[in-house]
């Protein structure tokens, strides 16, 4: 278990990363080992707004459900319940979908 924490912080730091592809690998790799301490984060990806959401953002958000519907700890259904209750259109679904 303590390799996977490992693992999750190292995989962690790569969340910002420039290259779009990498960053979803690491979204999708966070929820496989369930890393709780990548909850807060993925909820910011989640909850990030702007007027014109781009394709990637979308990409991102989507994986970052997915990955907290893997990790699946109270904190992280929190943030989906909030966006399945908040939310509008296709992440709004997504997350009622998880929940």
């Amino acid at each position: 278990m303590l390799k996977d924490r490992n693992l999750a912080s190292s995989v962690l730091r790569y969340i910002e990363h420039k290259d779009h592809n990498l960053r979803l690998n690491v979204i999708d790799a966070l929820g496989k080992l369930k890393a709780e301490k990548a909850v807060s984060r993925l909820a910011e990806i989640l909850q990030k707004k702007s007027f014109f959401r781009s394709k990637k953002v979308k990409s991102l958000q989507f994986a970052a459900v997915r990955a907290l519907g893997e990790i699946g700890t109270g904190a992280a259904k929190k943030h989906l319940k909030e966006i399945a209750e908040k939310g509008s259109g296709e992440l709004k679904k997504l997350c009622q979908e998880i929940v």
